[in-house]
């Protein structure tokens, strides 16, 4: 629960979603992009909370 509510959309992504990702990234249209790193989460990375702030002690 708690990891679901940073998401700053406030839901999970569906399999199409990221198979869609995994698609553009391996379609011609991503052809000049290299050395990136493509977080398909709703915005979770990019809201900077990260997993280690989520855990318990």
């Amino acid at each position: 629960a708690d990891y679901h509510d940073t998401i700053p959309l406030a839901r999970y992504g569906s399999m199409e979603e990221i198979a869609n990702a995994v698609g553009f990234l391996c379609s011609l249209e991503a052809s000049y992009i290299n050395g990136q790193v493509l977080a398909v989460d709703g915005g979770f990375d990019a809201a900077g909370v990260g997993l280690p702030t989520l855990r318990r002690p």
